[in-house]
């Protein structure tokens, strides 16, 4: 098997871990789905394991037995309470408790990292989910966010994040226009870019046309982001988590770092920054199309 088959089959089974991951860290009813999604993704590896060391599988194996086959699997009994804890949610819908759910999270990375090791002699920390990222621009932004998550360096991390949706959007929406090169996504009045310096009133008007274009402003943002079919409050989320980044052309940003924000879990909101701009891109790749592709337009001269 190919190298470059077995970091994109990984690559898929560390997007489902990820999945999981960010479950884990909902409320307790939702977080419970975490363990379906570690179990899968668990799942996936055991049987692209096999195949990578041409072991017989057909189909009669069961989950722990794996380890029976592989010998460099790791984290045997821990694996077993994982599939007890997944037995009792699936089929008997006994939700596990909360400290059940840490601890399989904790566990599960850990296996991926060791079992991974072991048998591909490969790091799965830097198995990056950018490969999943079609777009070209995007995936090299994700790919350095990776990087210094796992250097540390989480501002750097937020900051790329930031840059690879902006030029997500802009790259998804550019090729949105219409006949009159109207683009047909974001379409709103662009009442905030009014220039009240061409306005001959006093201050106080001013300030208070400022204001509802900064209203209107938020109100069309949120209504772009919805039209794209993104989760509002995830984005709102991505959005507290990040620094302020304004995309003009040729990769140019300008940066306007949050003040009086220190992040508690800057692992976790670097981990969920990626994840978001991957799962957009991935949304947003499903629903690409391009009116060239679709229709001609004739002009009456």
């Amino acid at each position: 098997m190919e190298k470059e088959t077995i970091i994109k089959r990984l690559t898929l089974i560390k997007y489902l871990f990820k999945i999981g991951y960010q479950q884990s860290y909902q409320f307790e009813t939702y977080a419970s789905f975490s363990i379906l999604s570690f179990h899968d993704s668990i799942e996936m590896f055991l049987k692209l394991s096999a195949e990578y060391l041409g072991i017989k599988n057909d189909g009669k194996l069961s989950f722990i037995e794996y380890w029976d086959k592989i010998p460099k699997l790791t984290l045997r009994e821990s694996m077993r309470n994982l599939n007890a804890l997944r037995v009792s949610l699936k089929h008997k819908g006994i939700l596990p408790a909360k400290v059940d759910i840490e601890i399989s999270r904790s566990l599960t990375k850990l296996f991926f990292i060791e079992s991974t090791k072991n048998i591909y002699n490969i790091d799965f920390e830097n198995v990056s989910l950018g490969n999943l990222v079609e777009y070209e621009n995007v995936r090299k932004y994700i790919n350095q966010a990776q990087e210094d998550l796992n250097l540390k360096n989480y501002e750097d991390c937020l900051v790329n994040c930031a840059k690879g949706f902006e030029i997500l959007i802009e790259e998804f929406t550019s090729t949105k226009l219409n006949e009159t090169h109207e683009n047909i996504i974001f379409n709103g009045l662009k009442l905030n870019k009014i220039n009240t310096r061409s306005f001959e009133i006093d201050s106080n008007h001013k300030n208070f046309i400022n204001e509802i274009k900064k209203a209107v402003g938020s109100i069309e943002s949120g209504l772009n982001i919805n039209n794209l079919g993104i989760d509002y409050l995830k984005y709102a989320k991505f959005k507290t988590l990040v620094p302020t980044v304004k995309y003009w052309a040729d990769n140019q940003f300008d940066i306007f770092p949050r003040e009086h924000i220190k992040l508690k879990r800057p692992e976790y909101s670097c981990e969920f920054a990626i994840d978001f701009v991957i799962g957009t891109s991935l949304h947003l790749k499903n629903l690409e199309f391009d009116f060239s592709d679709l229709i001609e337009v004739k002009h009456d001269f």
